[in-house]
């Protein structure tokens, strides 16, 4: 009777610590290290709470870049299920749901689930692009939840949205906001450089002005590396448009090996890259050119293949792939081009890369 009785006593043991395994969450920080085992408590507007082997911990709320939870309410985890398979409508509405019944009556278990779901809606919609619908659930983030870690990236989700939208008037209203905000909060440290980011971006300044004001931003956010990667992608960005074009693979190279940005940004730096390089291949000499639309080749895949809910770039990103395939010549490299032509004429009708997409697959 013994051997059964230890083994009883064993899994009596074992069961708690698988349970506590399964249901662990983990925090991913800025500077790219992850906090494992965690259940999150709160996540305030200057620190994010949580429990670890049975002690209560903080972490600044400026360095989380996002956080996985362990457990969630029911209605939250079948959201998040129905967004992994790309059921983003049906994601919003259980999102919704929760958010809205939870209202005034935050769950004990949960109390960050509501803010939670409701800046979930805003990720679900930016991956849409809904910028509409975006904006509308940004402004119930921050109207609902001021208090929140989420506030100050509700501000930044929208004002990214409109950017990439083209509504830069709506863009500049956002950031005079989130300007308006941070003072309100007295916040310091990454919020000020964010917003003063922001606020180079939606300036409607071109050339050297805002190259300045990036470089500035770049210079002074060396702790906080998702605000200086961004600024880095937008300096890169603005000396590309100023026909700069070694110097801009030069930033773009530095962010994408990096590798410390948010998923936008990082899809932004590797579309930036591959453009730079193809046009390099363009004006290349025959026998340098294979290889230079190999490597712009792999630099727009990135984009199409890591990070494949920032449509914005991975619709450009397939085309330019597909460009590049079909330059290289070869049958093989026809018909790889081609797929990336019906890839994007598919995924993204409307919109000016399937319009260059169906022009060039008949060649």
């Amino acid at each position: 009777m013994r051997l059964p009785t230890l083994l009883l006593a064993a899994a009596a043991l074992l069961a708690p610590a698988a349970v506590a395994q399964k249901n662990a969450g983990k925090i991913t920080l800025t500077d790219g290290s992850v906090l494992k085992d965690v259940e999150v408590v709160s996540e305030g507007l200057q620190e994010v709470e949580y429990k670890t082997g049975g002690r209560k911990a903080t972490v600044a709320s400026e360095r989380v870049l996002r956080v996985e939870f362990g457990r969630k309410p029911k209605e939250v985890d079948q959201g998040d299920a129905a967004a992994k398979d790309e059921d983003y409508f049906d994601a919003i509405a259980q999102l919704q749901n929760y958010a809205q019944s939870a209202d005034g009556k935050p769950d004990k278990s949960y109390p960050w689930a509501e803010a939670y779901a409701r800046y979930r809606v805003v990720e679900l919609y930016a991956i849409l692009g809904e910028v509409g619908e975006l904006a509308k659930a940004a402004d119930q983030v921050v109207a609902k939840h001021p208090d929140s870690r989420y506030a100050p990236l509700a501000f930044v989700s929208k004002a990214q949205a409109q950017l990439d939208g083209g509504d830069a008037a709506g863009a500049k209203a956002t950031a005079d906001a989130f300007g308006k905000f941070v003072e309100a909060k007295g916040l310091a440290g990454r919020w000020p450089l964010e917003q003063r980011l922001w606020a180079a971006l939606t300036s409607g300044d071109t050339g050297k002005k805002l190259q300045d004001s990036l470089d500035g931003i770049v210079r002074s956010s060396s702790e906080f590396p998702t605000v200086k990667s961004r600024a880095e992608v937008g300096l890169g960005e603005a000396l590309f448009s100023a026909k700069n074009f070694d110097e801009a693979e030069a930033v773009f190279r530095a962010v994408t090996a990096a590798g410390r940005a948010d998923a936008r940004t990082m899809a932004a730096a590797w579309t930036g890259l591959g453009d730079c390089i193809y046009g390099r291949a363009t004006g290349a000499a025959a026998e340098a050119k294979p290889a230079l639309l190999r490597e712009a080749l792999k630099a727009y895949m990135r984009p199409v293949v890591v990070y494949p809910d920032e449509s914005l770039f991975v619709s450009k990103a397939a085309f330019y792939a597909g460009r590049c395939f079909q330059e290289l010549g070869d049958s093989e490299s026809i018909d790889r081009a081609k797929r990336l032509y019906v890839f994007v004429i598919t995924n993204f009708s409307g919109s000016k890369w399937e319009r260059e997409a169906r022009q060039f697959y008949g060649r």
